[in-house]
């Protein structure tokens, strides 16, 4: 596991293609988790946004993720990186498949 990498986008508030439905996610509601893959979500292979937004149509809720840690197999390469919501008090994890 490790912080942030130079590969991590910044994004600016107006880039509406890194807010997602919760469709894209499987949540876990008593962990709190919401889990998918980076290619669910249109993310190139090692390219990984600093934060994204998951809009809920039903109740007009949206959170913001931020990225809090990526994380590494033996050999260095990018896995998953966790996110994490402090408006819903929920983590997010985004796996490479």
């Amino acid at each position: 596991m490790s912080n942030k990498s130079d590969r991590v986008l910044p994004f600016s508030a107006n880039n509406y293609s890194l807010r997602y439905g919760l469709d894209f996610f499987v949540y876990n509601p008593k962990l709190k988790i919401f889990y998918t893959e980076a290619s669910n979500l249109g993310l190139a292979p090692g390219m990984v946004p600093e934060y994204f937004w998951i809009d809920n149509a039903r109740t007009g809720q949206i959170a913001t993720f931020d990225l809090m840690e990526i994380e590494r197999d033996e050999r260095g390469e990018d896995c998953a990186y966790r996110y994490v919501s402090e408006d819903l008090g929920a983590t997010a994890i985004v796996w490479n498949g």
